[in-house]
């Protein structure tokens, strides 16, 4: 399954995630995503564009364990400024691959 969902803030803040909360085992769209996962189904999801924003990490459900982040490049290998990246708040390395995504 190739998604690129991602997401920490909701309209109502009280809802809203923060950076120790992408641990994976937080969110329900992680802990689905693991379920999945666990099932055999290969999940991959987007690192996200939020890297030129105040939150720069990696969202759920890019967060969870066994989901395959992808980030973006650019021709000269170097990170997309937008590109979000980890770690994950209890240390994991995001995005697991990265592809080219600007010229």
């Amino acid at each position: 399954m190739n998604t690129s969902l991602g997401y920490s803030t909701f309209d109502n803040p009280d809802y809203s995630y923060n950076y120790n909360d992408m641990n994976g085992k937080t969110t329900f769209i992680s802990r689905g995503a693991e379920i999945a996962a666990n099932r055999g189904i290969l999940v991959v999801n987007s690192a996200g564009n939020s890297g030129t924003d105040s939150w720069k990490y990696v969202t759920a459900p890019a967060d969870a364990a066994s989901v395959i982040t992808v980030g973006s490049v650019n021709s000269n290998g170097n990170i997309s400024g937008f590109s979000s990246f980890g770690p994950t708040s209890d240390g994991r390395i995001k995005p697991e691959i990265l592809a080219q995504g600007t010229a």
